[in-house]
Order: C-alpha cells, then structure tokens, then sequence
C-alpha cells in the first residue's frame, strides 16, 4: 500500500448532498462548465462532470469558479483559480473526473 501524501483532509459530498460549481476558461468567457463536487480539501478539488458538454480539460489547465450552488459555506470558492492536474476520462463512464489545485487560496480563504 502507497503512502498518503496529502497534506489537507477531504471533505467528500455525496449525490444526495450534490454541490455544483461552474467553470472558465479564462479569457473565454462564453466556454463554461458544470460540475459537481466530489470532495474538496484546503489544497485542491475534484469534480465530475458530464462527457456530453463539449468541454475538454487538459492536465496543467488553468480554471476559474464563477459560481457555487448548493452550500453557502462554499461561496468562498467563488473567483479561484484552479489547476487541473489529473484528468480520469474513460470513455465507459458517463462523466469525466478531474483533480484541481488551488492556485490563488489563502489563508483568508481557508477560514
């Protein structure tokens, strides 16, 4: 078994508890993204979202959140940046997933 490498634990939301965020590419604002959350932690996000969108997302992507919806708590998120670094597309699954670090969280954030 792998060691854990994280440094920040994950906070995972269920279908039932769904919390989504739309995403963009900056400097594009007319390509957006919905997405669900599937956990979040002080470091980063992962989230899936639907193949039949349009949207591809790349390793080393930079995003930006524009929206939350679901849990006040996480307004916070609203104008981060994001960048995606592992993508999980298989061509089986319905969404596609995507794990993102937090490029501009601080500690301001974190409360």
């Amino acid at each position: 078994m792998r060691p854990e490498r994280r440094h920040h634990k994950r906070i995972f939301f269920s279908r039932k508890n769904a919390i989504t965020i739309k995403l963009s590419v900056p400097g594009i604002s007319r390509k957006t993204l919905q997405a669900r959350i599937l956990n979040l932690s002080e470091g980063g996000i992962a989230v899936s979202f639907r193949r039949d969108h349009g949207f591809t997302v790349e390793t080393g992507e930079f995003l930006s959140i524009f929206e939350v919806g679901g849990a006040e708590g996480l307004k916070c998120l609203r104008n981060k940046s994001v960048e995606v670094r592992w993508v999980l597309d298989d061509e089986t699954f319905e969404t596609i997933g995507a794990g993102c670090k937090f490029y501009d969280f601080g500690d301001a954030d974190r409360k």
